[in-house]
Formats: C-alpha cells, structure tokens, sequence
C-alpha cells in the first residue's frame, strides 16, 4: 500500500480493519472458555487488591510508577492471577511461558507473575527509552517495537489500542 503511494495512516487503517475482521473470524475458535472472573476483594485498576504489597515493592524495586503498573495489569488480565490469552501470555501481567524463563519466575504464581512482568517492563521502558516505546515493546514485542521507532512499522490493531488503554488508565490515577 505505500509502494503504491498511500500514506501511513491509510496503511494503518487497513491493517486495523485486517486485524479485526481476522480477530472476529477466529474468536470462537480462539476463545474456547468463557473469561475468568476477577476474584472477589479486586477493585482495579486503583482501588485495593490482594497484590498490593507485591505490585507496590516491585515498582519501587525496579523505579517503574506503581500506578503504571497497575494500569498495565488492568489492561493485560484486569486482576485475573489465572487469566491465560489466546497466544498463551499467563496471569496478572499476562507473561509469555519463554519470557518467564527467561525472567526465572513461574507465571502462575502471582508474586512471580508480577516481579518478572515488572522488571521486564522496566527493562524495555529503559531499552526504549520511555513508557509509550516501552508499551509497544511489551505487548507487540521489542522486533516490532524497534522498527516503530525507526518508522518502519506503523501503530495498528491490538498494540496501538493496547498503549491507547495503558495510557488512558495511567492518567486516570488518583
């Protein structure tokens, strides 16, 4: 489309009514349980949770805004420690089973869950050098990340709604 001589944002557009009318065609199949409740005592993003402790010392461990975290764990599973994506992402800050090797925690446990999302997260808004960058990386991945810097790859789809919604909960803080 943009050897053709469209412009980016026609690009993107497209690539979004893709990526949606592909989402919908597969989510039966995809989606093949219904969506885990969020536990009883939750009120996210900000009000209080069983993973208060853990979330506030490892965003104070890692420097990473403790409100921050808790919008991308509203985002990732809205509170829910067993949610699993349809790519197999687990738990509160939905972590790949290959990242949470790499970070050496067990994604089921929470505590874990959140330590390594956490340093993960805080290690790819340094990569990146800021948050947004830094939300691209953690949900597109830092390949696609790194050509959006370079502006080789456009915002569209999930990881473009994915920061939008991390963005917008973060300045909704208290």
């Amino acid at each position: 489309m943009l050897a053709a001589g469209g412009s980016r944002e026609a690009a993107a557009d497209y690539l979004d009514g893709e990526y949606r009318r592909l989402s919908a065609a597969r989510a039966p199949e995809v989606l093949p349980t219904p969506p885990l409740a969020t536990p009883r005592g939750v009120s996210a993003p900000f009000g209080p949770t069983p993973f208060d402790t853990v979330i506030r010392e490892a965003a104070r461990r890692h420097r990473v805004e403790e409100a921050l975290v808790r919008a991308v764990i509203t985002a990732e599973s809205a509170f829910r420690p067993a949610a699993v994506s349809p790519a197999g992402a687990i738990g509160l800050m939905q972590l790949m089973p290959g990242t949470a090797r790499e970070l050496g925690v067990n994604p089921w446990v929470p505590s874990q869950n959140i330590e390594g999302g956490v340093r993960y997260l805080a290690s790819l808004i340094q990569a990146f050098g800021g948050v947004e960058l830094g939300l691209v990386a953690y949900n597109g991945g830092p390949d696609y990340a790194r050509r959006y810097a370079r502006g080789d790859a456009v915002l569209y789809g999930e990881t473009r709604d994915y920061v939008r919604k991390v963005l917008r909960l973060l300045a909704s803080a208290p």
